[in-house]
């Protein structure tokens, strides 16, 4: 199939049309790059409230076989809780980084949300959040979301709610940040990884029980913050522009908004950004009624001229990062190949979004070095991002076995399917994961705010 063919039977595949065999989606000869032995995937993780947990060493078993990995990509961490049939009285996390065995676990008495970022593991425990540091196994810090709110926030407000919790952490500079909104406005602030050391960077946008904005914000894989705040009414607004607000790592307060222009596209909920490009999805998007539309409209910003372009594509991708490219816009994600109501049987699709490229907007991609010899081993594999980061890409890939035994599945359940081998794509080469060194839960999975 050639490359317009495919990235036609991708978006069809979006929008859960039979018009391609999904198995045609990845080239039919990729090859392996630096290897160890071909090995089936671990259960996918998941996500909900927990409470106290306890902590193991690990040594007892045989570990799995390690792979060394390039420096600067040997400490990406990862986490796993095993998949369960809902009746389970305790809940194990294991925490590693990719390419080791598990250097930690910790067990908790109820399924606790997990998230990754840098070279840590972040677990909440309700209102607290363990960060662990996935090379050592230790506890950097635990913080009390409750402790970090504000004062003067009515209660039974959506308005506000909306707003509370929503926060990113910085491990590799000791920072969270958290946006969060009462009487005087919607906030930006900053704290230490333990909670403390509050430093107020910016209100953003007024008080949201009088006059209601879009605000979000990401962070760039160097340490940036980046917000935007734009008004949701315009009308009645001496000025509606879209403020946007960037901050080095340990800037001091209050921060100076820069203003998109008045006709420029309107950015709502943030996705990603990196030194140069900030994508989110267009406000247009963020006023549907009763569930997301089949499309969405998602926007770039060039951060350095402002000048922002739009591209419509299906709603149902799940983004994992900027790819890093500085001549265009574009966007890693996985995008469904069938859609509500039909079950979910094939796995997503690894894409990419061209962000300015309204004719081809979203392109198949694959694992860098796989195909190069001849070899068919992975022939109609399909791949799977499963996890990103500067200059890495985690592969996830699926045999036609998988979507054989994923039809016959009874009540469309796939646990027990067999899928494929895992590949940490990087700039320095790629390499298969054993068994053992790769869990559910890598950076930027996870963490859309607890």
């Amino acid at each position: 199939m050639d490359g317009s063919k495919r990235r036609l039977c991708v978006l069809l595949l979006g929008l859960g049309m039979a018009a391609c065999d999904p198995m045609t989606i990845a080239p039919a000869t990729p090859t392996v790059g630096p290897t160890q032995a071909p090995t089936q995937s671990g259960p996918p993780s998941a996500t909900a409230s927990a409470s106290a947990p306890t902590s193991t060493p690990i040594g007892s078993a045989p570990p799995p076989t390690s792979v060394r990995l390039p420096l600067g990509f040997d400490a990406i961490p990862w986490a796993n809780l095993p998949a369960g049939d809902g009746n389970e009285d305790s809940f194990t996390v294991s925490i590693g980084v990719l390419g080791k065995p598990a250097t930690t676990t910790r067990t908790f008495n109820q399924q606790p949300d997990i998230s990754a970022d840098g070279s840590a593991v972040l677990l909440s425990t309700g209102p607290e959040t363990a960060i662990v540091d996935a090379t050592t196994g230790t506890t950097i810090a635990t913080f009390d979301h409750r402790a970090l709110e504000l004062d003067r926030v009515p209660k039974n407000n959506l308005s506000y709610s909306l707003f509370n919790w929503r926060f990113r952490a910085d491990v590799a500079h000791g920072y969270l940040y958290l946006l969060s909104a009462n009487r005087d406005g919607v906030q930006l602030r900053r704290f230490a990884l333990d909670g403390s050391g509050e430093t107020r960077l910016a209100v953003i946008a007024p008080d949201p029980g009088r006059q209601l904005w879009y605000a979000d914000l990401v962070l760039t894989s160097a340490g940036q913050v980046v917000a935007t705040a734009c008004p949701f009414e315009t009308e009645q607004l001496a000025d509606a522009r879209c403020r946007l607000y960037e901050a080095e790592p340990g800037a001091i307060g209050p921060l100076k908004p820069r203003f998109l222009p008045r006709k420029a596209a309107r950015p709502c909920s943030l996705i990603a950004a990196s030194e140069k490009w900030l994508i989110g999805s267009n406000d247009q998007s963020c006023r549907a009624d009763g569930g997301p539309p089949q499309f969405v409209s998602y926007m770039a910003l060039d951060r350095e001229t402002l000048r922002t372009s739009t591209v419509t594509a299906p709603s149902g991708l799940l983004q994992f990062g900027v790819e890093d490219n500085t001549e265009e816009p574009r966007l890693v994600a996985n995008v469904h190949t069938t859609t509500y109501p039909h079950p979910l049987l094939f796995p997503p699709a690894a894409v990419v979004v061209r962000l300015n490229d309204p004719l081809f907007t979203v392109e198949p991609i694959v694992p860098e070095d796989v195909g190069g010899d001849g070899s068919t081993t992975y022939e109609r594999y399909i791949w799977s991002v499963a996890g990103r980061g500067a200059g890495w890409t985690l592969f996830h890939g699926y045999s036609p076995a998988y979507v054989a035994c994923a039809v016959e599945a009874v009540d469309d359940d796939t646990s027990r399917c067999p899928s494929g081998p895992v590949f940490l794509d990087t700039t320095e080469g790629t390499f298969e994961l054993p068994e053992g060194t790769w869990g559910g839960v890598v950076p930027p999975l996870g963490f859309l705010g607890l």
